[in-house]
């Protein structure tokens, strides 16, 4: 009986990391073959710079009440000083009051910033750095998110037997673990993408062949298999 249970739990605990990681490798290959990830690095960006309003601006505090200037000096790190200031002004966030209001003022910001960084760089330039970025900042964080799982299913197996349902600890707790690693994901290509020195021979040395082999080693190497080594 022991067994059984034990086994059960085991099964439980892999429904969830199964799940998870359905998202992310979904996203990893769409990167590792070639796709147009604009609307998707677009969202990242803005996903990025809203996490940043509702850290300095948060929805349950009055408008009175928040720090728009640190929200801006976060913006400006994300996206740099001088782009940002080209679409977007403080005393633009001083003078709104709801966060609706800031929201899309952010969005259309972003929206802007990142069409003129995308006319810098010529469109696919952009779309190489964009898929080499991805797959490096999601190759990164979720090795760190695998070992903070690992973490997390030990800790309450230890404790399992004192509490009523472990598997729901290790659902609520893991859901939490990986929305923070997407938003590492998403933060660290936001600011590689509007930081990065982009010079001519980029477009070189991220296409073609070159990135295609980066990208296998990458989606194979770092990480475990399944039994049946699709992954």
């Amino acid at each position: 009986l022991n067994h059984f249970e034990s086994r059960k739990h085991v099964l439980q605990y892999d429904d969830v990391m199964n799940l998870q990681r359905e998202k992310i490798y979904g996203e990893r290959r769409r990167a590792l073959m070639g796709a147009n990830l604009h609307d998707f690095v677009l969202d990242m960006a803005q996903h990025a710079a809203i996490s940043e309003a509702d850290k300095h601006c948060p929805q349950d505090l009055r408008h009175e009440e928040w720090d728009a200037h640190k929200l801006y000096a976060s913006l400006t790190r994300l996206f740099g000083g001088a782009l940002l200031a080209r679409h977007l002004h403080l005393e633009d966030l001083l003078a709104l009051k709801t966060r609706d209001e800031i929201d899309e003022k952010i969005r259309e910001a972003v929206a802007a910033c990142y069409a003129e960084r995308e006319a810098q760089v010529g469109e696919d330039q952009m779309r190489s750095v964009e898929q080499w970025q991805v797959m490096r900042s999601i190759d990164e964080y979720w090795m760190e998110h695998l070992a903070e799982m690992d973490y997390l299913r030990d800790a309450i197996w230890q404790e399992g037997y004192a509490q009523k349902e472990p598997i729901g600890v290790f659902r609520q707790e893991g859901y939490a673990l990986f929305h923070k690693m997407l938003e590492n994901i998403r933060r660290q290509v936001t600011e590689q993408l509007f930081s990065l020195q982009i010079a001519p021979q980029v477009q070189q040395q991220y296409s073609g062949p070159q990135i295609e082999e980066m990208q296998e080693m990458r989606l194979v190497a770092p990480l475990m298999m399944d039994s049946d080594g699709l992954d």
